[in-house]
C-alpha cells in the first residue's frame, strides 16, 4: 500500500506501518502540534481516533468555507468518506491521533464478501465505538513494535475492522455463515497448512482458499469450530512446539523461539507467559 493521504501540517509522526507491506491499509499515530492543518484530497476512507488524554476542540471549514467549531472528546473517532478533508484548525497545545487510512479495495473486497456490494463506509463525526477504537489501537500497538505478529493477525484485524465500520448503520449482522462448522475435510487442510512450517507468514487469504471459503464465513465457520480464532490457534501451536522442545532441551530459547515461528524473543516470552502463566526461563527452570 502507498502513502498515506492525509493532512499532516504541524503533525509528527510517531509510529506507521507503511514500511510493514500491510496490503489495504496503514496505521500512523501523530503528535498534534498547535498549527492549522491544510485541506487535502484522498481516495481512501480515514478514520480519526483521538488517543491523547483530553479533547480536541477547534475551527475546521464547512460547506461554502465557512468556519465551523468542533469538539472531538478523548476516545472518539471521525470517518471520512474518500474526497476531501477539511482544513482544521485546533485551540489545543497538544493532542495525539491515530490515523488509519483503508484502500478502496479492501472495503470493497469485504463489503462483497458480506454480501454488501453496494455499501460504503460512511462519513461520520464523533463517533464512540469501544470495539472500533479497540481494533484500532491493536493495529497501531501491532505497528508500533514493528509487526512482531505477522500477516495473519494484521489481516484479522484489518478484516474486523472494516467490518465494523461497515455495519456501523446496522444494529446486527444480517448475513450468517453457510455451515455452521467447518467440514473434517476442510478443517483438517488448513491445520495442515499451519503444521507443516509453523515459522511461515500465513496470511488469511491463504488459509481461507484452502478452506473453500471466502475470509469472512472462513472466520466465523473456524472459530465455530476450534473456538479461536486462526492467529490464536496459530500461537497455541508455535507454543505447544516451543514447549516441547524446552521439555527435550532442544537449544537455547532464542533459537527455540525462531524455530516455532516467532521473530523477535521478547514476542516469545510475551505470548509463552500468556498461554502458559510463566515465561520461558522459568518454565525452563522448573524442569530442573
Amino acid at each position: 500500500m502507498g502513502k498515506m493521504r492525509w493532512r499532516q501540517g504541524s503533525a509528527t509522526i510517531q509510529s506507521s506501518s507503511a514500511q510493514l507491506g500491510w496490503r489495504g491499509l496503514v496505521v500512523e499515530e501523530y503528535s498534534i502540534d498547535p498549527g492549522e492543518k491544510p485541506e487535502s484530497v484522498t481516495d481512501q476512507y480515514i478514520v480519526e481516533l483521538n488517543t491523547g488524554h483530553a479533547a480536541i476542540s477547534g475551527e475546521r471549514s464547512g460547506r461554502r468555507g465557512h468556519m465551523m467549531r468542533f469538539f472531538k472528546p478523548q476516545g472518539t473517532f471521525n470517518i471520512y468518506s474518500d474526497g476531501v478533508l477539511s482544513f482544521v484548525r485546533p485551540t489545543v497545545n497538544e493532542s495525539e491521533l491515530t490515523v488509519v487510512a483503508l484502500e478502496q479495495s479492501l472495503v470493497r473486497d469485504v463489503a462483497e464478501e458480506t454480501k454488501q456490494a453496494s455499501r460504503r463506509i460512511s462519513g461520520r463525526l464523533g463517533i464512540s465505538d469501544r470495539s472500533i477504537s479497540s481494533l484500532i489501537r491493536l493495529l497501531a500497538a501491532e505497528a508500533r513494535s514493528g509487526g512482531p505478529s505477522g500477516a495473519l493477525y494484521v489481516d484479522h484485524l484489518k478484516h474486523a475492522l472494516t467490518l465494523k465500520l461497515l455495519s456501523l448503520d446496522q444494529d446486527r449482522e444480517t448475513t450468517p455463515a453457510p455451515r455452521h462448522t467447518l467440514s473434517e475435510s476442510a478443517l483438517r487442510r488448513v491445520l495442515g497448512m499451519m503444521e507443516a512450517d509453523l515459522a511461515k507468514n500465513l496470511s488469511l487469504d491463504s488459509l481461507a482458499r484452502e478452506s473453500g471459503y471466502s475470509r469472512t464465513h472462513f472466520l466465523r465457520l473456524f472459530r465455530a469450530t476450534t473456538g479461536e480464532t486462526p492467529h490464536q490457534y496459530l500461537l497455541r501451536l508455535r507454543i505447544n512446539h516451543a514447549q516441547s522442545m524446552i521439555l527435550h532441551r532442544r537449544g537455547n530459547l532464542v533459537d527455540i523461539a525462531l524455530a516455532s515461528g516467532f521473530s523477535a524473543h521478547a514476542h516469545f516470552s510475551r505470548v509463552f507467559r500468556q498461554v502458559l502463566g510463566r515465561s520461558p526461563s522459568e518454565f525452563r527452570t522448573s524442569l530442573k
